[in-house]
């Protein structure tokens, strides 16, 4: 038996030891570092609520707003301040059925009250700001998703659809879009078509929504389409454009979307539109010199005016280069790519009456705000913050102030002609709500509307108020019965015309306007009171108090109920 010395054994137990404690160790499981909790900001809730209040300060100072343009429209149609639940929106002849059943709604809640309206108007570009935060989420950073709602939200190019009561049909529109798009991402199909129908019933303009969710397919998910899907959203297209087509003559006799558009020929507003497109690419970038009614000359050739032709080969140029990078997988420029796809239906080669309106913009803005987001990205950091913060901050500033000019007729029709001030439109418009206030600076806007558009029998008639409210009814009658023989005798040039003659003291020509327009319109108030007063004055009070009688079905406001109760009780 050999014997150890001790000094070995004490050695050897020694490196045993040692050897065997890493072993143990790798036997240990390998248990995952939890997750780092995520900063509050980052969180869906917090960052839904920041966005609401971003849209509750940009928005705010349009609360006060009055009815302004075609908000007239929306608040006296037959079929919104009828009562019961508005069914009767859905027939074949009412385009934008879904966005008047809420206009319906709201004089149900509030009457005509502008400020209901607009509070609606608000909400609903939150929620669609909200949306599109939850559409960008799948693509980016949840700080990089924010920024772009955050654009979206606050960008001044998007306060006509929201400070202008009656585009609530562009934000309704644009809100089923992005959520048919959300639901896309979910894989729930039919819910996703039920969306984009539900979207072309508040407005056609989203209708270019497939091509761009198969872009998307093409693009981002590399597998075959779903064919029933795309064959669905095709069929609802096709059903929409269809009905479009085929009311748009039978609703007006001047159709203002088609190749029926008067004075605008589809090769003429096809080199128009990439100027066009241009002029919104700059107020995106530079959201300065907005305009209800921009003053866009119509190309008639590719020198005609000569920016037509650098416009027209630059902007293939870039969408070619967006479809390049896109396609090798930039996903930025797929985005911007995107802002070209919907914009398609208003801007490219089915003419459209007005060529240029900043609420168009409003959906392909999408893609633009998560471009634009994407770039400011890619920022370092010691810069992201502060150019984030101050870009925001300047778009919120701009808001507000566009804002203000929405307020009311009188400072958008004078903003409008400012900057309008060779278009007979908004000149007549701010000379229009300056006839009460100012009629001798209402002369001057009509005066110059009528230079440039002899043949608009409305101008004319305009510029006969204002002549009237300056005293000369010798000139004001001249332009009146210009208006009648341009535009034929409809009751608001026959009163006017009456006015004329009673100012003149021609009290039997007043009467007999005065009665042929209550028989166009029995619900014409000023014919009715001046007709009242001037059988008075002839000492014909029977038949002014029979004139007091008002048709049943007529809606007076409160003043006038109360005008004619003075007159019926002066007669008695």
């Amino acid at each position: 038996m050999v014997t150890i010395p001790i000094t070995d054994f004490e050695r050897r137990v020694k490196t045993t030891t040692m050897s065997k404690k890493p072993q143990r160790k790798a036997l240990k499981p390998n248990v995952p570092t939890p997750p780092t909790r995520p900063l509050w900001i980052e969180r869906v809730p917090w960052q839904i609520l920041a966005l609401t209040l971003l849209v509750l300060v940009a928005y705010a100072n349009s609360l006060d707003g009055a009815l302004v343009y075609d908000d007239q429209l929306a608040v006296k149609d037959p079929l919104v301040d009828s009562p019961g639940f508005g069914w009767s929106v859905f027939n074949l002849g009412q385009t934008r059925p879904l966005s008047f059943l809420t206009f319906h709604w709201s004089y149900l809640a509030a009457g005509s009250n502008p400020a209901s309206w607009h509070w609606v108007s608000m909400l609903l570009h939150a929620a669609t700001a909200v949306l599109l935060l939850l559409i960008a989420r799948h693509h980016f950073s949840s700080g990089t998703a924010f920024i772009a709602a955050a654009l979206y939200a606050v960008h001044p190019l998007q306060s006509e659809a929201v400070a202008y009561l009656y585009q609530r049909s562009t934000v309704l529109a644009t809100l089923f879009a992005l959520l048919s798009f959300l639901l896309f991402l979910g894989d729930r199909y039919a819910l996703s078509v039920v969306a984009f129908a539900l979207s072309l019933l508040c407005k056609e303009e989203t209708i270019a929504l497939p091509v761009f969710l198969l872009s998307y397919d093409v693009v981002f998910r590399h597998r075959r389409p779903r064919v029933s899907y795309y064959l669905a959203m095709l069929g609802v297209q096709g059903l929409v454009a269809g009905r479009a087509f085929y009311m748009m003559p039978r609703v007006s006799a001047h159709p203002t979307v088609g190749y029926s558009v008067k004075g605008l020929s589809a090769f003429s507003f096809a080199l128009t539109e990439p100027r066009v497109i241009w002029s919104y690419l700059r107020l995106f970038v530079l959201p300065v010199g907005q305009n209800v009614d921009h003053d866009v000359a119509l190309s008639h050739g590719l020198f005609s005016p000569p920016s037509t032709l650098p416009a027209l080969l630059c902007l293939p140029a870039l969408i070619g280069l967006l479809v390049w990078l896109a396609w090798r997988g930039n996903q930025v420029a797929f985005w911007a790519l995107g802002f070209f796809i919907l914009l398609a239906p208003t801007s490219s080669i089915v003419p459209v009456q007005d060529v240029m309106f900043e609420h168009r913009v409003y959906f392909p803005l999408m893609g633009l705000v998560i471009a634009a987001a994407g770039l400011l990205g890619r920022l370092p950091k010691r810069l992201f913050a502060p150019a984030v913060g101050t870009i925001l901050i300047v778009l919120l500033i701009l808001t507000i102030v566009r804002n203000r000019v929405w307020h009311d007729e009188k400072s958008l029709w004078t903003d409008a002609a400012e900057k309008s001030p060779n278009k007979p439109r908004p000149l007549a418009s701010a000379g229009a709500t300056w006839l009460t206030v100012d009629p001798e600076r209402a002369l001057r806007y009509f005066d110059h509307a009528v230079t440039l558009n002899p043949q608009d029998p409305n101008v004319h008639d305009g510029l006969g108020a204002a002549l009237l409210g300056t005293g000369h009814a010798v000139d004001a009658l001249r332009q009146f019965d210009v208006a009648i023989a341009e535009g034929g005798e409809k009751p608001v040039y026959l009163t006017n015309r009456g006015m004329a003659f009673e100012a003149l003291g021609r009290l039997d020509q007043a009467i007999d306007d005065y009665r042929r327009a209550l028989q166009m319109d029995p619900c014409k108030e000023k014919a009715r009171a001046h007709l009242i007063r001037d059988l008075a004055a002839q000492g014909n009070k029977p038949e002014a108090l029979a004139a007091t009688q008002v048709p049943a079905g007529c809606q007076l406001l409160p003043e006038q109920v109360r005008a004619l109760e003075e007159l019926r009780d002066l007669l008695r």
